[in-house]
């Protein structure tokens, strides 16, 4: 395997791959495709993002990317500016996407470690990532790699829990479980100052696990 940075050049080449897995996707609202055709042209243009791939056999297999445009860093302040430091800049960990033959092998791991890495030398950012309550998997990947949920809210019109790159202390109080269909009750739990960190399973039901940070 090889990791690759993409170019301008691979516009078509990564749209196509976008949007193939996407067409496999069972739960269509698991992943936003909206923005494909305005944010990836923005997202290949100098200084204001990066498209990682992992290629197999010369093959596209696995995807990264990080918007540092202005304009994701506008739409995403409004959600997230009261837990972040004001002066920050946000870029968005987006569409991370593995073909399915390949997951399993920790490459989306990889590649999220590899993006931020890549950026350690800027001390004025934070990283932020939106994925839906019920996908659990992708949740567990970014709690895997450092990030906490902090807010369930609608984006582009799709329900979505913000997730920041700032893990928190692993001693929690008023640790609760809730269900990833329950909004109602994970965005009250977020209102009150609870952070989601960890999936839990427990009778064969999986569950987010919210608990408020020891610091607070």
């Amino acid at each position: 395997m090889e990791l690759v940075v993409l170019c301008k050049e691979d516009i078509e080449y990564v749209k196509n791959f976008v949007l193939t897995q996407y067409n496999y996707f069972d739960r269509k609202d698991y992943f936003i495709i909206d923005d494909l055709d305005t944010e990836l042209p923005c997202i290949f243009e100098k200084d204001i993002g990066i498209i990682y791939g992992i290629l197999y056999k010369s093959n596209l297999v696995a995807l990264q990317a990080i918007d540092f445009s202005e304009n994701n860093d506008k739409m995403l302040r409004p959600y997230v500016q009261r837990f972040i430091n004001k002066d920050c800049k946000i870029y968005e960990l987006g569409w991370t996407l593995v073909k399915k033959e390949f997951r399993g092998f920790h490459i989306a791991d990889y590649l999220i470690n590899y993006a931020e890495k890549q950026i350690l030398n800027e001390s004025d950012y934070i990283l932020v990532a939106t994925v839906h309550p019920e996908n659990t998997k992708a949740l567990q990947l970014f709690f895997r790699n450092g990030f906490s949920g902090y807010l369930l809210d609608e984006y582009y019109g799709y329900i979505r829990i913000f997730l920041i790159n700032n893990p928190i202390p692993e001693n929690i109080h008023s640790q609760i479980c809730v269900e990833p269909t329950n909004f109602e009750k994970i965005k009250e739990l977020f209102n009150n100052g609870y952070v989601c960190s960890n999936i839990v399973s427990s009778s064969n039901k999986v569950y987010l696990s919210l608990g408020i940070p020891n610091s607070q």
